[in-house]
């Protein structure tokens, strides 16, 4: 016969038979009852477990269950996840009205003080279920149980780690197909695991996994969340590496990775090569066809300026590219009244709404190019000189390297027009206020581009004298300033893994911004 005493909620077990009759019980048969009093209390049903509330004694007799009785144990863990149902979730903006979502409620995920203890098996059980849950269930899963998954695989790194992209789709090769599954995927590499695939050194291979799947996502329409994920992860994997790296194992054709990855890569291995050097010689070999794959497909063109930073050996190999601005702004030049007239009839604020279908179905490849660059000329300092929503709809269907091509193609035409209108003898201060409050419409208030891609245009233009005095006043704005300090009041604290929860759900535009936050 046990009692159960539920004391400020704490849990207490005591076997009332066997303290009164045995004068001197054995230490094991005490613990023996005692976690049987406790599984019978965590099974019967009659009262859910609080985990959040347990005292010392009663989480060294879970570690202990978990032990023993793994399976229960797990099932236990998996009813406190998802004992606050689910909930239907409106649709929103980015919904269409027919379409319904099922998201299950919060609850506050498991201390980590609880699951530094347990075993293995509960912990491979338990990660088993919720990918199962995550990954496969009909709801969206809540963040605590996101959040317990990750807490898993940092308290046992060495146990449980294991290249997350490879083991889910060995589970079930259609997980990562669809767009939910891919962008958690991605959510969790990028926040919470990056650090520990650097610790098990790992990142090379994490590398090479995520540009596989970015080589098939830079080219499809509208899958610009996913990319954005993906492409992130990967410019923080590669600016983390600290020896010399294949950029395609193969040693074949062109380079999987993006215009942005390209630049990105070729400074990362100067970075390497001047402050390590290159250690094997079978890497001084690879290098030039590690360069040949990533000048087939990039279009950049490193400055002097840039250049003089450089390890000899890239220098050379660098220094003698073709700058293809001039040809870039000549192409411009053919297409200028073109592209005028068609983002006029697109964007100007009565435009009809239906010749964007029109425009997305029937415009010219070397005329879509330009859009945000025609987009920024019919401004004139003056937002509301165009029609932003029509211009966030074209950009939602464009593949992400299509817009990432625009905001490139924008720069270079942005900085040749600031110097054709100081020719014509206006003010270089009034100038610069009216291309940033422009880029700041894209980036800031309207949400179209992603900030740091325009950013980092901008930077790789560190010939031209007023690039970076663009970036430093767009990183001076007000409005970068107030998402920085919102970011900040709403993060909590870095240590994550610590927070108690529960968790709030964001809204999604509020957090993504218009142009990440459109239905996948």
């Amino acid at each position: 016969m046990y009692k159960v005493w539920l004391e400020r909620g704490n849990l207490q077990f005591i076997s009332t038979a066997y303290y009164f009759t045995s004068p001197s019980p054995s230490l094991l048969g005490f613990l023996l009852i005692s976690i049987v009093g406790f599984f019978f209390c965590i099974k019967s049903g009659e009262r859910m477990m609080d985990y959040m509330n347990l005292d010392d004694r009663s989480i060294g007799m879970f570690w202990v269950v978990s032990y023993t009785m793994a399976q229960p144990a797990c099932e236990t863990v998996m009813n406190w996840l998802t004992s606050a149902g689910v909930t239907e979730h409106l649709p929103g903006p980015n919904l269409q009205s027919n379409e319904r979502l099922m998201v299950m409620r919060e609850v506050s995920p498991l201390p980590i003080s609880l699951l530094s203890g347990l075993s293995i098996n509960l912990c491979l059980k338990v990660a088993f279920q919720m990918e199962e849950s995550m990954f496969s269930g009909q709801a969206v899963p809540s963040i605590a149980m996101v959040e317990t998954y990750c807490r898993l695989m940092l308290i046992s790194p060495h146990s449980l780690f294991r290249s997350l992209l490879t083991h889910l789709t060995s589970r079930n090769p259609t997980t990562l197909t669809k767009p939910g599954n891919t962008i958690l995927v991605f959510e969790i590499l990028n926040y919470r695991f990056l650090s520990l695939y650097r610790y098990q050194g790992k990142s090379k291979t994490l590398m090479y996994d995520v540009t596989k799947m970015i080589s098939t996502l830079k080219g499809k329409r509208g899958d610009h969340r996913i990319f954005r994920l993906a492409e992130n992860l990967c410019m923080n994997l590669i600016l983390s590496l600290r020896d010399f790296f294949f950029v395609k194992r193969e040693g074949k054709g062109p380079t999987e990775f993006t215009e942005t990855l390209n630049r990105i890569t070729i400074v990362t291995l100067a970075i390497i090569i001047k402050t390590r050097g290159i250690g094997e010689f079978e890497h001084l070999l690879y290098l030039q066809t590690m360069l040949e794959q990533i000048l087939a497909t990039s279009q950049h063109t490193w400055s002097e300026k840039t250049l003089r930073y450089f390890p000899s050996i890239l220098r050379d190999a660098l220094s003698g590219r073709m700058d293809k601005r001039g040809l870039a702004i000549q192409a411009w030049q053919q297409a200028e009244t073109t592209v005028i007239n068609q983002c006029t009839q697109l964007l100007s604020p009565s435009a009809d709404p239906s010749y964007v279908v029109t425009y997305i179905n029937h415009s010219f490849p070397q005329h879509r190019q330009y859009l945000c660059a025609g987009a920024w000329i019919l401004m004139h300092g003056h937002p509301e000189n165009i029609n932003c929503t029509n211009l966030g709809r074209v950009l939602r269907e464009f593949s992400p390297e299509e817009v990432t091509a625009n905001i490139y193609t924008m720069v270079d035409v942005l900085l040749h027009h600031i110097h054709l209108e100081l020719q014509r003898g206006h003010p270089l201060q009034d100038l610069m206020l009216k291309a940033c409050g422009n880029l700041s419409v894209f980036i800031w208030n309207h949400e179209l581009l992603p900030p740091d891609i325009l950013l980092l245009a901008l930077i790789d233009r560190d010939d031209d004298p007023h690039a970076l005095r663009i970036v430093i006043n767009l990183l001076d704005s007000k409005e970068l300033q107030q998402r920085v300090k919102l970011y900040l009041l709403n993060r909590g604290p870095p240590e994550h893994w610590l927070s108690p929860g529960p968790f709030k759900r964001a809204e999604l535009q509020k957090a993504l911004g218009n142009y990440l936050s459109w239905k996948e």
